[in-house]
């Protein structure tokens, strides 16, 4: 990001903005072990704690680990409850307004990143249709009376690999639910299920066991990736 202040402050752990214990201590004219001490003696639930401060450690001048903590924005408002004087007053202000910076920039990136792999999702998914098209004449042409939705059976199967889904639906406007990474992990089991079609109806084999193939592929990348909430990707 591109302040330098937010940058110092703030950095970002599995998308969550946080801060850590050495940099309150720093910023609030405190030492450390203090704010170690006040952060293990806070009255807060234990889930509470479990979510918004994390033990970690840092090297000393002296290259040597000591202990800190990293901490949430709500973990951070929590602990400087008790800090007071006007320097305190500023210094939370200041802190609060680089979290608020920070997470308005992830949720900037965010959407970018959602928009560009809504945009080639579309091009994976008119390949995709392509690509079946031609495996259903291709499996006419091996049995003249086969009558099987293929297009239905590929979408429906690759996203019951890659999402939990309510009673194993998929719902109305089901990608715009999804995340940028969800986004690409299905454009990309897709273009698992091209390549199969393509590859396999090369090699002259039969139309059922191409589906099934192309399932299985699927199904072995999901399992790499895991499975996630359509929106929650956490």
């Amino acid at each position: 990001y591109g302040e330098p202040e937010v940058n110092r402050l703030i950095h970002v752990v599995k998308e969550e903005c946080r801060t850590t214990s050495l940099l309150v201590a720093e910023a609030f004219g405190k030492r450390h072990d203090n704010v170690i001490q006040s952060i293990q003696n806070l009255e807060c639930s234990g889930e509470f704690r479990l979510l918004n401060f994390q033990e970690s450690s840092y090297l000393n001048d002296q290259s040597k680990s000591q202990p800190m903590y990293e901490m949430t924005k709500n973990g951070f408002s929590f602990l400087v409850m008790g800090f007071t004087g006007k320097k305190a007053a500023a210094w939370k202000e200041n802190y609060i307004a680089c979290f608020d910076r920070m997470e308005q920039e992830l949720r900037r990136l965010a959407d970018s990143d959602r928009q560009t792999r809504r945009i080639e999702g579309k091009v994976v998914r008119r390949e995709l249709t392509d690509a079946i098209q031609a495996f259903d004449s291709y499996a006419t042409m091996q049995n003249p009376e086969h009558s099987f939705p293929y297009y239905i059976s590929f979408s429906r199967e690759t996203n019951k690999a890659l999402f939990i889904l309510e009673n194993g639906k998929v719902p109305k406007n089901f990608r715009d639910l999804l995340d940028g990474i969800q986004l690409f992990h299905q454009g990309s089991a897709e273009s698992i299920v091209i390549k199969v079609i393509y590859d396999e109806m090369a090699k002259g084999t039969y139309y059922k066991e191409i589906f099934k193939i192309a399932m299985k592929k699927v199904r072995a990348f999901a399992e790499d990736v895991g499975k996630t909430i359509p929106g929650n990707h956490k």
